[in-house]
């Protein structure tokens, strides 16, 4: 039984990803993937539709990586993202580093965003003891 509700879990979460990524590609009429050239543009915009753009998926990122570590799809010791971390929080983070290295902005901001929050919260429970997943 409990196999298969993580596995319903799992289908849901995959369904729901394809989804977000299906509705953003055609909202945002970009190319397949989003660079963080794109995503910095976005976070930065003047326009609050574009700074809607960059949260949302940046929180829909974060989320995923937090259900996948819940469902043990990906190790608890993944990413230690504080609960009480917030949309504009993460924003800071990452527009700062993208900021700092503009040489690794014309990769997709995916694999960016993963690397910059396994930088920013690390699970060194010896450094920030509160981050464990529960």
């Amino acid at each position: 039984m409990v196999y298969i509700q993580k596995q319903s879990h799992s289908k849901m979460l995959i369904i729901t990803l394809l989804s977000l990524a299906s509705l953003y590609s055609q909202v945002a009429n970009t190319a397949s993937y989003q660079s963080g050239n794109t995503l910095l543009e976005k976070c930065l915009s003047d326009e609050p539709y574009d700074r809607g753009i960059c949260k949302g998926y940046l929180n829909g990122l974060a989320d995923s990586l937090d259900a996948l570590q819940h469902w043990n799809d990906l190790p608890k010791t993944f990413i230690c993202k504080p609960y009480s971390v917030t949309s504009d929080q993460l924003a800071d983070v990452v527009v700062k580093y993208l900021q700092r290295f503009p040489e690794k902005r014309h990769l997709t901001a995916s694999s960016l965003i993963i690397n910059i929050m396994q930088s920013a919260f690390p699970c060194d429970l010896k450094v920030n003891p509160t981050n464990k997943l529960p």
